[in-house]
């Protein structure tokens, strides 16, 4: 019984270390996304500026 115990007791530290991993991966998945939104936006704004900027000197 207590090579059991070991096994199960292993399982549940696999498990709990998967999720930890789990919950680290989608904290840098968010960090990623904000970060690829702030890009998408400066990106936008970049674009509009230079869109206006041509308009201006037409």
């Amino acid at each position: 019984m207590d090579g059991v115990t070991d096994y199960v007791l292993e399982l549940q530290e696999e498990q709990e270390q998967s999720q930890k991993s789990l919950a680290s991966m989608k904290e840098r998945l968010r960090t990623m996304k904000d970060k690829r939104d702030e890009a998408i936006q400066e990106q936008f704004h970049i674009r509009r500026s230079i869109s206006y900027r041509v308009w201006l000197h037409r």
